[in-house]
C-alpha cells in the first residue's frame, strides 16, 4: 500500500538516504509489515518497542488524524521536516 505512513521514509531509507529518528520509525513498521500489502492494519506485536509509535496501532484508537500528530510530536520530539542531521522531508 504505497500510501501508508512509512512508505515513503522506507523508499528512501532503501536509495540510501539519512532518516531522522521519526522516518526510522515509520521505516521500520512499514518494513516489519511487508509494506502493508495487507492494508493499513494494527501489527497487533505488543512485545515491540516500537509498537507504541505504530500510526495504526491499538494505542491509536478513537484517536483523530490532528489528536494523532499532536500527541506523536510532544511525546517523541521529533518532526518529519529536514533537521541538521540530513533527514529527508
Amino acid at each position: 500500500m504505497s500510501n501508508a505512513r512509512g512508505m515513503k521514509e522506507l523508499r528512501a531509507f532503501s536509495l540510501g538516504k539519512k532518516l531522522t529518528l521519526k522516518q526510522s520509525f515509520l521505516a521500520k513498521c512499514a518494513d516489519c509489515m511487508g509494506n502493508y500489502a495487507d492494508g493499513k492494519l494494527d501489527c497487533k506485536i505488543e512485545e515491540c518497542s516500537l509498537y507504541p509509535f505504530m500510526w495504526y496501532g491499538g494505542a491509536w484508537e478513537g484517536q483523530g488524524k490532528e489528536n494523532k500528530v499532536a500527541i506523536a510530536s510532544k511525546c517523541c520530539a521529533f518532526g518529519t521536516k529536514k533537521g541538521k542531521n540530513g533527514g529527508i522531508q
